[in-house]
């Protein structure tokens, strides 16, 4: 079996169902959606996760817990489009997976729904598909 090496510099363009933000990217060419891109996680890396993601029952890649959704966004987003965080100080800039964990504390609960499908997305797009295996 050949597979692929992780290729860590090259990032995937993503832009989240969650909030309706691919719906309106796709209806208004001018609107400015949320958008990650991101790096494939290697081997190591999702190690460090163990078991904690599945497929449901409907075949699709799942996880078990948003905190490591959490992580794995902050650890593969290699940079962040069009998201502001408004504080009481100002207006932050949130730009990488790193910003978004450094102001953690600061974003409503409601984002941990962005982390999950980010997170899943980065795990799809990581894993061996069947297709590779078998040639």
């Amino acid at each position: 079996m050949e597979v692929k090496a992780v290729d860590t510099g090259k990032l995937e363009k993503y832009i989240p169902v969650v909030f309706g933000e691919r719906e309106k990217a796709e209806a208004q060419s001018e609107y400015a959606p949320l958008t990650f891109h991101l790096r494939q996680m290697t081997e190591r890396e999702a190690a460090r996760f163990g078991n904690d993601f599945a497929f449901n029952a409907n075949g699709q890649l799942d996880l078990v817990d948003y905190d490591m959704a959490a992580r794995i966004v902050f650890m593969c987003a290699e940079r962040v489009d069009n998201l502001t965080l408004a504080t009481p100080s100002g207006n932050v800039t949130i730009s990488s997976g790193k910003d978004l964990a450094n102001h953690r504390d600061e974003l409503p609960a409601m984002f941990k729904h962005v982390y999950k499908e980010v997170a899943v997305h980065v795990l799809a797009s990581s894993m061996v598909t069947e297709t590779e295996a078998k040639n």
